[in-house]
């Protein structure tokens, strides 16, 4: 992980930075980035979620020896609110909502989620503005040799003018092999 402070430019440069692929993320005072909430605070009103810009993060691949560089700049971005519904006889406490092309080595999208985890309620963002896909998922182990799971998949259309809705409806859960 590495961190500084950028020049009178707004420019920042790492050396020796290992070959891979990172997100790059920048904050600016002016612009507080714009978080859905955490699990403990009130969900924000839709309201205070229109028309908002963000610095996102920018996924940047480094190779040994090489320069490469990424620029950040102010975006219109979007959140989407909707419900989670479990499978039967499962509690949103079991379940998780995220974006569908999440990859925990850091390629993909990633953007915050706020769940209540007793009425399903989530708001997802901030999201670029456009296409985006959002998947939920719920997962059962029983014990190492029996586990199951449920998951959809939803395609929506992220606006800055409006918070998008959407509802996940969770079918049974499945047997894993």
């Amino acid at each position: 992980r590495y961190m500084g402070t950028t020049n009178a430019r707004g420019e920042i440069r790492f050396d020796g930075v290992q070959a891979g692929e990172r997100h790059v993320e920048a904050l600016v005072r002016e612009i507080p980035p714009p978080r859905g909430g955490n699990e403990d605070a009130p969900f924000p009103a839709d309201k205070d979620l229109i028309g908002r810009v963000a610095l996102l993060p920018q996924l940047v691949h480094t190779e040994l020896d090489t320069a490469a560089s990424v620029v950040i700049r102010p975006q219109p971005v979007g959140f989407v609110r909707g419900i989670l519904r479990p499978p039967a006889g499962r509690s949103v406490a079991e379940c998780d909502i995220g974006p569908a092309d999440y990859d925990p080595n850091g390629a993909g999208k990633h953007f915050g989620v706020q769940v209540d985890r007793t009425t399903g309620e989530f708001l997802a963002g901030p999201l670029p503005v456009g296409p985006s896909t959002i998947e939920a998922s719920c997962w059962h182990v029983k014990d190492a040799s029996s586990a199951a799971s449920s998951s959809a998949i939803r395609p929506v259309e992220v606006r800055s003018d409006r918070v998008v809705q959407t509802e996940f409806v969770l079918p049974p859960l499945k047997p894993v092999d």
